[in-house]
């Protein structure tokens, strides 16, 4: 019967003549050739394989006994883990996988098999669990693609993809628990060791003691294993423990159960940016200090000249009261001149007068001696007045000069100290201004330098 007539005769209009139990024999036998065409339709393109729901072999078609390199008769009754790696088969996550199938679960991906002879296969695959007619799983049945080229051809691929990364990149592959698998020469060269001196050693050779003692260390293997991906820049030490510092990244990879296998590293040597950084970082340091000293300096010289600015008012209010009293001084010693005239003028009236009296007391004769012995003692009297007036005299006249000399420079003194004064004020004005301006450079010194660190 060909699929045409089977799909006429479960669709065509039953006759008088047929009863219910012929129509619906005939029905169900149609659905049942339409079932076995379409069967028939996908294991001629696919691999097809049934198990007992314990993962036991019942049957498989010619591709997927072409793809294995097994006859039926090699497989059959055997269990699916023949097609496992061992180490695969003996996880718990394999034994997992026929638990679910085994409940009804459908699974499908991409798988790796192994064939008669060893080599491995990858097939796209869906396992599907058949029902009963009361919904209860009774088999598996799995279809299955050979993606084995396709595999491959990603494989060369990515394996193109690590050799170029390898021609520029230090690259290091670990076991999970960091034993050293293998070390390109890139990486070779940079920490100055040969491979068979670092082969199946554990990556704290590379490390800090103190480092390799710490729970950061144990932590960052830990979280490897567990498949976290890690990276940064990490200082490491080479052969004769020489520092080197490396921008890394260490990449967890994971295997066909879904564990990490290896983890691999790859690293660029940073060691010449990072002494820069560092150089860069204690010049910015001695920078600031230089610079915060500076400030200090300036905001002393700062006080003394703020000092200085105020003795110098001082010195000028002081000099400003001096003249004014010197001044004073001048108007007196100005009117005690004025009382010598007076005095020098009485001086001359009485040496006059005691000149008259001497004249009238010769005329008087005898008389008049006495009195002449009086005109005598006056006229020695005025002439000594006289005298001590001239000295006094004189004396003022030396004492204004010096007066006046003392104005003139007092006068000049306070225009000095005037102008002192607001140099000074323009000094401590500009040094203030120097004394923020420096601040600035310190604050901005300081940025460069946490920048610098940070980098």
């Amino acid at each position: 019967m060909t699929l045409t007539t089977t799909l006429s005769t479960l669709y065509r209009k039953p006759t008088a003549k047929q009863s219910t139990a012929e129509i619906q024999c005939e029905s169900q036998a149609a659905e049942i050739a339409l079932l076995r065409g379409r069967l028939n339709a996908i294991s001629r393109s696919q691999a097809v394989i049934e198990f007992e729901l314990d993962g036991t072999i019942i049957t498989a078609n010619d591709n997927f006994l072409n793809a294995v390199g097994y006859t039926l008769d090699e497989i059959q009754g055997r269990h699916h883990r023949i097609f496992v790696d061992p180490a695969e088969a003996a996880l718990p996550s394999y034994a997992n996988f026929w638990r679910d199938l085994g409940a009804g679960q459908f699974d499908s991906g991409e798988y790796r098999r192994i064939t008669k002879n060893g080599d491995e296969i990858w097939i796209l695959a869906s396992y599907n669990p058949v029902y009963d007619d009361n919904g209860k799983p009774v088999r598996v049945v799995k279809f299955a693609a050979d993606i084995t080229a396709r595999k491959n051809q990603s494989a060369d691929w990515q394996r193109q993809v690590v050799e170029a990364i390898s021609k520029s990149q230090a690259v290091i592959e670990f076991l999970p628990d960091g034993t050293i698998l293998t070390a390109n020469p890139n990486f070779l060269s940079a920490v100055g060791y040969g491979i068979e001196e670092i082969r199946g050693k554990h990556h704290r050779l590379f490390c800090d003691s103190a480092y390799t003692d710490s729970d950061e260390y144990r932590d960052f293997w830990k979280r490897l294993a567990s498949g976290l991906y890690q990276s940064g820049q990490y200082q490491r030490f080479g052969k004769g423990g020489r520092s080197i510092w490396i921008q890394a990244s260490y990449n967890p990879i994971v295997g066909p159960n879904g564990n990490v296998i290896k983890v691999i590293k790859y690293a660029s040597d940073i060691t010449a940016q990072i002494e820069t950084n560092q150089q860069a970082a204690a010049v910015g340091q001695t920078v600031a200090s230089s610079v915060t000293e500076m400030v200090s300096t300036i905001e002393e010289i700062a006080k003394n000249v703020s000092r200085t600015a105020t003795l110098a008012h001082e010195a000028k209010s002081m000099a400003e009261s001096t003249g004014k009293e010197v001044q004073g001084l001048d108007q007196a010693s100005r009117r005690i001149g004025e009382v010598v005239s007076v005095i020098q003028e009485l001086a001359d009236q009485t040496n006059l007068l005691a000149l008259n009296a001497t004249i009238e007391a010769a005329r008087a004769g005898e008389s008049g001696r006495s009195f002449a012995v009086v005109a005598s003692e006056v006229k020695e009297l005025a002439n000594a007045t006289a005298k001590a007036t001239e000295n006094i005299e004189i004396s003022v006249r030396e004492i204004q000069q010096s007066i006046a000399i003392v104005v003139t420079s007092t006068e000049q003194i306070t225009g000095s100290v005037s102008e002192v004064s607001s140099n000074t004020n323009t000094v401590a004005a500009a040094i203030e201004e120097q004394s923020a301006t420096m601040a600035g450079l310190g604050r901005t010194a300081e940025e460069l330098q946490a920048l610098t660190i940070s980098a």
